[in-house]
């Protein structure tokens, strides 16, 4: 069931992107604002976390990328794509201690694979 949200960009005219983006995002909320408020946590007391806003920022960027992708070349060679680039960049925070982690040490059978 990955990735089934994408199966109407393939089939459905979507223009540009932005309305379902918009959608996705709306949707990603309401399901997280009901979630909070069902699981009891009570009141809600607002706070920007800076990491949040910027990767909330990047994902709201992937949804409105993953249109022209989806209808240019497909949903299984675009999602290989994306899945490249979340294993690079899984592996360069990792290994070199990117946004404040600790770096594993160096080992060369870790950077063969």
């Amino acid at each position: 069931l990955f990735a089934m949200m994408y199966l109407p960009v393939k089939y459905y005219p979507t223009y540009d992107g932005i309305t379902f983006q918009w959608f996705m995002c709306a949707g990603v909320w309401t399901s997280g604002f009901v979630l909070h408020w069902a699981s009891g946590y009570g009141g809600f007391t607002p706070h920007v976390i800076t990491q949040g806003v910027l990767g909330g920022g990047m994902w709201a960027m992937a949804n409105y990328i993953v249109v022209p992708v989806m209808q240019l070349i497909g949903l299984g060679l675009g999602f290989s794509a994306f899945n490249v680039c979340n294993l690079c960049v899984g592996y360069a925070v990792g290994r070199f201690g990117l946004f404040g982690t600790t770096p594993d040490p160096a080992t060369w059978l870790g950077d063969i694979g």
